[in-house]
């Protein structure tokens, strides 16, 4: 199931659940241009986009 957000500047963004990952899964990050640091978050918080914060409390709200 995929789920369509978007934003007052038209930027549109869609998502879906995939299966859980443990840390040790993960591939190793490496910072870029485009992210500084990968968290792993247990509860909804402000993130850096609108956008992605309302996903995020998407999320936890059991709404995707």
């Amino acid at each position: 199931e995929f789920k369509v957000f978007s934003a007052s500047n038209s930027t549109m963004m869609v998502v879906a659940r995939a299966t859980p990952l443990t840390a040790s899964e993960l591939p190793p990050f490496v910072p870029n241009d485009e992210a500084s640091e990968r968290t792993v978050i247990t509860e909804p918080q402000e993130l850096a986009f609108p956008l992605h914060t309302e996903i995020v409390n998407a999320f936890f709200n059991g709404e995707l």
